[in-house]
């Protein structure tokens, strides 16, 4: 097992700061992160985490990327930048990855994320700056406000330990959803995404298109992957778009006393054993915690994360698996699956009662979760959703881009994790095709059909 200590606590971790702003102390333990000068703003970030200069001063590329039709990014975005942001915006959706891309409008430096947020931006207007890690702003600028809003919230457990919105446990540190653009000097967001109203298309069309960009994708990635087998149909998915490669590796994690954890491993292990794949098994304890190693790394993981997920989760990442892995995840498909409006009764219209419904009953009565949603509507203008679902634009966006992005701070500390269908052109795809096709998964089953039809003589979970 590899050592875990204050060096891995912000694995993957990046922080930039402006020019002649507030003096920064960067942590002793982060002595190590690379400087890099992006004109009136610094970055330091961690020596994994791949940093690339597209245009001097003015373009700029933190995390790892791939063009989904194989294109040079570093010189399609050069052209695109001699032309007008909308040409960049349109290089930016055929992307998937994991990473931030800065780039210059107006003399301002802009920042934005993946499609899917996976690498978490944390931000302080107060300190102009902003970090990979709520605790890392924190510890950088030591400033602390909390905000009693959110800790109330959490407190009367009215939101499943969701924060409503953009906000977090300090009224001064906020976090950047997917789909938007953030002005560096000014701090103000600006929606990217939707731009045009989607076109309807059939399955089949989304489904040829889907396959075409992740095979392209795949062709590219030199690492290793790290797979997840579960009975679920998200798993059978990503197994279908691999083709159930044997290259890769594989694994599952159980719990004898979570039954759904069982189905898991029982299906995996047939699916590994039909596809011959490489396949270990994880076990999870459920009294993690008790051993000296075990409470220093959990003391870790609180500094790392606000939404916990499971300290020991991210113990076995690390325990098992190497770092030199991609960890490839299979979430994001509910974006086209109506998620939100499939598990509850939500209004036609977007409103700050059927954002509080998807937390609970309770929110829906809850002034301070109605006050939350309402600003975070306002903030990330999701009254701009064209011919698109706004809840499904809100569970894409603040689902995927606050919830998830925190549980991947987790497995940081192990790996860099990667979700082949985390392109806005892929997703596009998945909510282009008709709300009956959406709603009863057709593109991730002919998806299963075409390329890996005896994937479906397993049990779904």
């Amino acid at each position: 097992m590899r050592p875990v200590d204050t060096l891995f606590m912000y694995r993957l971790g990046y922080l930039v700061y402006e020019k002649g702003a507030a003096p920064f102390s960067i942590p002793e333990s982060l002595s190590h992160w690379i400087i890099e000068d992006m004109g009136d703003h610094i970055l330091a970030h961690d020596p994994n985490l791949a940093f690339q200069t597209i245009v001097d001063s003015d373009v700029f590329l933190l995390g790892t990327a791939w063009h989904i039709r194989g294109e040079s990014i570093g010189e399609t975005l050069r052209q695109a930048y001699r032309s007008d942001e909308k040409a960049v915006l349109d290089v930016l959706d055929d992307l998937a990855g994991r990473y931030l891309f800065f780039y210059r409008l107006d003399g301002n430096l802009q920042v934005t994320q993946d499609a899917l947020g996976m690498r978490s931006l944390f931000y302080s207007v107060s300190s102009r700056c902003l970090g990979s890690h709520y605790h890392l702003i924190r510890a950088v600028t030591g400033k602390k406000e909390p905000f009693e809003d959110v800790s109330s919230v959490l407190k009367r457990k009215v939101t499943s330990n969701m924060i409503p919105g953009h906000f977090t446990p300090d009224r001064e540190i906020f976090m950047l959803t997917p789909n938007q653009a953030m002005d560096l000097k000014t701090f103000v967001w600006h929606r990217i995404f939707p731009r045009h109203p989607h076109e309807d298309i059939t399955v089949d069309e989304a489904v040829e298109s889907i396959d075409r960009a992740v095979r392209c994708l795949l062709e590219q990635i030199k690492q290793r992957l790290l797979v997840p087998i579960t009975a679920g149909l998200d798993s059978r998915s990503t197994l279908a778009l691999l083709r159930c490669q044997p290259r890769h590796q594989y694994f599952t994690y159980s719990q004898a006393s979570v039954r759904s954890l069982q189905t898991d491993l029982n299906v995996a292990i047939e699916i590994a054993r039909t596809f011959q794949l490489p396949h270990v098994k994880l076990h999870i304890r459920g009294d993690f915690g008790k051993n000296e190693d075990e409470k220093n790394f959990m003391s870790l993981l609180r500094k790392v994360t606000i939404r916990r997920h499971s300290f020991e989760v991210a113990w076995r990442y690390v325990e098992h698996f190497e770092s030199n892995y991609l960890h490839i995840r299979s979430n994001g498909y509910e974006v086209g699956r109506r998620y939100y409006r499939q598990a509850f009764s939500l209004p036609d219209e977007l409103s700050a009662e059927g954002i509080a419904r998807t937390f609970s009953r309770t929110a829906v009565k809850d002034e301070t979760v109605l006050e939350l949603s309402q600003r975070f509507i306002d903030q990330a203008k999701l009254s701009d959703h064209l011919n698109y679902d706004p809840y499904d634009l809100y569970y894409w966006e603040h689902r995927m881009g606050t919830w998830h992005a925190s549980l991947l701070l987790e497995s940081d500390l192990a790996h860099d994790s990667f979700i082949l269908i985390n392109s806005r052109h892929i997703l596009k795809q998945l909510l282009s095709v008709s709300k009956e096709a959406q709603s009863q998964g057709e593109v991730q089953k002919r998806l299963i059909e075409r390329f890996a039809p005896r994937l479906l003589d397993f049990a779904i979970n």
